[in-house]
């Protein structure tokens, strides 16, 4: 999938949600995406449980957060976070109004759940997790093409926040 339509696909999803993809020092709208899709799992990972990091920064479980981009995107990596969390719970999205859009996000999530753990996401997989076949012809398409951008946003984020540290950390060596 083009990196055009991974943008597209993520701000779509993050518009029928209410998200909002932060002002942040992130160098453009893919890597501010990833930064609250990256907390919002790692929040739902870590049970809403943060602890401090050194720096100011904080952490949940193994993912550590710089305090800008805590600051940035804590709330919507927080209604993110609780949006997964209702999707595992309750195996349903509330969106009567956009049936397929509800189906696509649904799956999209626990396709993107489902990789994060190490499962591969197959037809058989889906359907154990409670899909039907109909379902699965219908909107596994749409739905991978998204789970596929948030793993992309998500890498692309840590990738980003890997070169600030690493440049930052340069500007240190060469002042010392």
């Amino acid at each position: 999938m083009h990196p055009a339509h991974h943008e597209s696909a993520l701000a779509a999803f993050f518009r029928r949600h209410g998200l909002v993809a932060p002002h942040t020092e992130c160098d453009g709208l893919i890597e501010r995406h990833g930064l609250v899709l990256a907390m919002g799992f790692a929040m739902r990972e870590a049970h809403f449980r943060a602890t401090p990091a050194e720096g100011g920064a904080f952490a949940f479980g193994n993912h550590v957060f710089p305090v800008d981009d805590w600051m940035a995107a804590s709330g919507d990596a927080h209604a993110f976070a609780q949006l997964a969390a209702e999707v595992a719970d309750t195996r349903r999205l509330a969106q009567r109004d956009r049936p397929f859009e509800a189906l696509v996000d649904r799956m999209a999530l626990d396709m993107r759940r489902l990789d994060l753990a190490g499962i591969p996401v197959t037809a058989d997989v889906l359907a154990c997790e409670g899909y039907t076949s109909a379902e699965i012809t219908e909107a596994g398409m749409t739905a991978a093409q998204l789970a596929e951008a948030m793993k992309v946003a998500q890498a692309r984020y840590w990738q980003s926040r890997k070169a600030k540290t690493e440049k930052a950390a340069a500007r240190l060596c060469e002042a010392a």
